[in-house]
């Protein structure tokens, strides 16, 4: 496996920093993804998922909460 390139597709974090002060930096045992266990999985790049949920904001808002 150290010469394949493994992906993550799909990683909800970018919301957990946002709206929790989510340190990506630092180790977690919840959520998806912190870089040091992405460091000790060998994974090899992400793709951060940035998402609005309808419920929780006028539709004015998603744009710029997504942003």
């Amino acid at each position: 496996m150290r010469d394949m390139l493994i992906l993550d597709s799909h990683i909800d974090t970018p919301g957990y920093i946002v709206d929790e002060g989510y340190q990506l930096a630092e180790e977690h045992r919840y959520y998806e993804a912190d870089i040091p266990r992405l460091k000790r999985g060998k994974v090899g790049a992400v793709f951060f998922g940035v998402y609005v949920q309808p419920q929780d904001f006028p539709p004015e808002r998603w744009l710029g909460r997504a942003l």
